[in-house]
């Protein structure tokens, strides 16, 4: 998740706005990335807390937000909708944020704050 999250919020700076055609398919593959990632981490693995998290109906609304935003993100970029990213970036980083607090609050994540 984090990678592709990164790379996707990454795209805000004035820097690295998506320019050419290869820019916009490098945000499509990781708002793909995190459209999967919200899919795997529904599946038990083989952490610690997968078996009791998978099972927790907060967990699995956690992983479909994430799942969910990533799409938005996915659809943006196709339509090479820089604000539409920046958009679906708010809600990916809401999910993340909102995961964090409930299941990972010793572990936080970055603050890291989006125009929504």
């Amino acid at each position: 998740v984090d990678h592709s999250a990164h790379d996707l919020w990454d795209i805000e700076k004035p820097a690295n706005k998506p320019k050419t055609e290869a820019d916009w398919e490098n945000v499509e593959h990781h708002a793909t990335q995190v459209v999967l990632a919200g899919a795997v981490i529904r599946l038990e693995g083989t952490g610690v807390h997968d078996k009791e998290w998978v099972s927790d109906p907060k967990w699995q609304a956690a992983a479909k937000a994430l799942s969910d935003a990533g799409a938005a993100a996915l659809k943006a970029a196709e339509a090479r909708n820089f604000d539409e990213v920046v958009m679906a970036n708010g809600q990916v980083t809401e999910s993340c944020e909102a995961c964090h607090a409930a299941f990972k609050p010793d572990l936080p994540s970055e603050g890291i704050i989006h125009k929504q």
